[in-house]
C-alpha cells in the first residue's frame, strides 16, 4: 500500500498572497511544514501539490532546493491536481494537507493513519476536521485513493472541486461515503486557535510564536505547543478575531 502525503500549496492567496513561501525565521512556512511533514513514519512519500500558473514556479524551485517533488495540476480544481498526482505516483492512500499550516503535527498523522489502517478496506476517508476540535491548521484527510478517482469522476461542484475532499462529507451526497472522524485529546481541544496560515494576523501570530518558542519548535508536538501557548495567552489574542472561512468561501 502506498501512502502519499501530498501538500497542497499556491502563491495566489486572496487574503495573504505568496503565503507559503513567507519567512518563518530560518525557513519559509512551506519548508517547515515539509520538516515537520518528514517525521511521518508511517507514510511513504511527499510530495507538494502545486499549480501550472507561472507564478508557482517559485514553489518548485523550492523543491528542488529541499529535495521533495513537485507535481503540478489545475489552479483551481484541487480535485483534479489531487487525482493527477495519485495517479502519478500510484498511491492507494491520499494524506491530504494544504500548505498553509506549517505546524502541522506528524505524530496526530500517524495517528490518523493507523486509525484507517483500522478500519474497514472499503472506507473512503478518515478525517480530523470534519467536526472540528483540533486548533485550526492541523487538518488532515485521509483518502482511499480509488475514492478520489471516483468523485473526480462523479462531482462537479465548482466549490467541492476546489477543496479537493469535501465532496465526500459535505455534499448531497455524502449518506453514499463511509468516513471518520478524529477528535482531539482534552489538552489540544481548541477549535478556535488559528495555527495556520491565511490571513496578515495568523502571519504575526506565527513569526512571533516561531521566534519566542526557538528553533526547537521545528520538533515540538502540537501538545508542547499547546502547553507552551496557554502560558504564553497574549499570543492566541494577535489572530483571535479573524474568521475562518467557510467550505463556500473557497
Amino acid at each position: 500500500m502506498i501512502k502519499l502525503i501530498t501538500v497542497e500549496a499556491r502563491m495566489g492567496s486572496s487574503r495573504l498572497p505568496g503565503k507559503v513561501l513567507s519567512s518563518l525565521g530560518s525557513l519559509s512556512s512551506l519548508e517547515f511544514q515539509v520538516e515537520r511533514l518528514k517525521k511521518v513514519s508511517n507514510a511513504d512519500k511527499i510530495i507538494v501539490a502545486t499549480t501550472i500558473d507561472t507564478a508557482d514556479n517559485a514553489i518548485e524551485y523550492v523543491c528542488d532546493d529541499i529535495g521533495v517533488e513537485c507535481f503540478r495540476g489545475s489552479n483551481e480544481d484541487v480535485l483534479s491536481r489531487l487525482t493527477g498526482a495519485a495517479l502519478q505516483y500510484n498511491a492507494d492512500v491520499i494524506i491530504q494537507t494544504t500548505g498553509d499550516c506549517p505546524l502541522i503535527d506528524p505524530w496526530i498523522i500517524e495517528r490518523m493513519i493507523e486509525e484507517y489502517e483500522a478500519s474497514p478496506k472499503n472506507i473512503d476517508m478518515v478525517s480530523n476536521c470534519i467536526d472540528r476540535t483540533f486548533p485550526i491548521g492541523l487538518d488532515c484527510r485521509i483518502i482511499n485513493a480509488k475514492t478520489l478517482l471516483s468523485i473526480n469522476d462523479s462531482c462537479n461542484d465548482p466549490i467541492h472541486r476546489s477543496h479537493g475532499t469535501t465532496y465526500i462529507y459535505a455534499s448531497e451526497d455524502s449518506s453514499s461515503f463511509d468516513y471518520k472522524n478524529i477528535s482531539a485529546t482534552e489538552e489540544l481541544n481548541m477549535p478556535s486557535w488559528r495555527w495556520t496560515l491565511d490571513t496578515p494576523e495568523d502571519y504575526k501570530f506565527l513569526r512571533k510564536l516561531f521566534k519566542e518558542y526557538g528553533n526547537s519548535i521545528i520538533d515540538a508536538s502540537a501538545q508542547e505547543i499547546a502547553s507552551f501557548l496557554k502560558k504564553n495567552t497574549s499570543l492566541l489574542e494577535i489572530n483571535a478575531d479573524v474568521v475562518q472561512k467557510t467550505i463556500e468561501m473557497g
